[in-house]
């Protein structure tokens, strides 16, 4: 009687313990996978991120320039500038006088080509990928031209030379394309344009007795390469630059600036 209660309740207990034994092996439940939301976010801001410029001060480099416009310093230039065999569009100067008996009398000064000798003072400021530049010239010039005096009935004609104050300004960009640059000396090449005005005035006309003054005020524009070469001494520079461009509107025709500067970079 003993020995079947004794099996009955072994067969109770392994039943019992069998389900247990199951529940025990059962995986324990997924837990919950980390926010990397915040890292992926960041991933995108830095993918985003223009890459940091390089100054003057990095290490060598050579290739275009594509950097980011990014403040580096001002830069105070000056030096001359000038051009020479340019034509002109500018209107004549005329002047006419009558007593109201006799037939008026009228003299006209018509323009030809010009030559200007300037000294240009000029403030650059320095944005790494490209340069801004604001420039004001002052100087003479000379220019070839007819004088008319026409009385209605003998016009007189004769070709003149005369001369005379020239100043303006020029507002530039350039971009310094190709460049080389090290800690202490940098090299650049590239294309510089500017809109500017400009101003002649001469106060003696051959044969002139009514007209004896004329000044023209021209718009100008110009586009032409620019090489620059700097030494880079600390915080402070001393540069050397060379421009060569094609002026444009009613005076048109090649003009060169050659300039020393001295400036402060960061």
């Amino acid at each position: 009687m003993a020995r079947p209660t004794l099996v009955a309740c072994c067969l109770l207990l392994l039943g019992l313990a069998a389900p247990a034994a199951a529940w025990a092996q059962q995986p324990a439940p997924p837990q919950n996978p980390p926010d990397t939301k915040p890292a992926r976010e960041r991933h995108r801001v830095q993918e985003k991120e223009p890459p940091p410029p390089q100054g003057p001060w990095g290490p060598e480099d050579f290739g275009f320039t594509w950097h980011n416009p990014v403040w580096r310093g001002l830069i105070f230039n000056v030096g001359p500038y000038g051009g020479g065999s340019m034509s002109l569009g500018v209107p004549d100067g005329v002047q006419v006088a009558g007593d109201g008996v006799n037939p008026p009398v009228s003299e006209r000064l018509v323009w030809d080509n010009q030559s200007f000798r300037t000294t240009a003072f000029t403030v650059t400021t320095d944005l790494d990928m490209f340069r801004l530049s604001a420039s004001f010239f002052h100087g003479t010039f000379d220019a070839e031209g007819e004088f008319i005096r026409d009385n209605v009935v003998t016009p007189f004609r004769s070709l003149v030379e005369f001369d005379g104050d020239a100043y303006g300004f020029r507002l530039g960009i350039h971009w310094p394309a190709l460049r080389y640059r090290d800690t202490l000396l940098e090299l650049s090449v590239g294309p510089i344009a500017t809109v500017g005005w400009l101003h002649e005035e001469t106060n003696e006309i051959p044969g002139g007795m009514l007209l004896t003054r004329d000044a023209v005020d021209v718009l100008t524009g110009s586009l032409g390469p620019k090489a620059s070469a700097r030494l880079l001494l600390g915080k402070y520079e001393v540069e050397l630059n060379a421009e060569y461009s094609f002026m444009t509107g009613a005076v048109r025709g090649w003009t060169k600036e050659f300039s020393v500067g001295v400036g402060i970079h960061f």
